[in-house]
């Protein structure tokens, strides 16, 4: 499948130049960690997420890829949930 084929298929989860209000005081891995989205019709996909930013007011937000490799922030829609493949409940948003 072609790329703009897959981007058409799956809306972007992530919120281009999403401002962090706050400070970046530290970036972690987010090995294994995934976000699922549900799409209104009912489609359900997951991405991998590549960090976690901790700002420096405590917030911690989820970040992954956009379709062009850039790092950004996960917007959370409707129907989305963080998950590890090895947990058995989604972290709340």
């Amino acid at each position: 499948m072609h790329e703009t084929e897959i981007a058409e298929e799956h809306p972007s989860p992530i919120e281009e130049g999403a401002p962090m209000e706050d400070d970046v005081i530290r970036i972690a891995s987010a090995n294994g960690w995934r976000v699922r989205y549900e799409s209104s019709e009912g489609r359900t996909w997951s991405e991998p997420l590549v960090g976690w930013a901790v700002l420096r007011s405590g917030e911690v937000r989820a970040l992954a890829t956009d379709t062009a490799g850039q790092v950004e922030q996960v917007h959370f829609m409707s129907g989305a949930s963080i998950y590890h493949p090895d947990s058995h409940e989604d972290v709340p948003k």
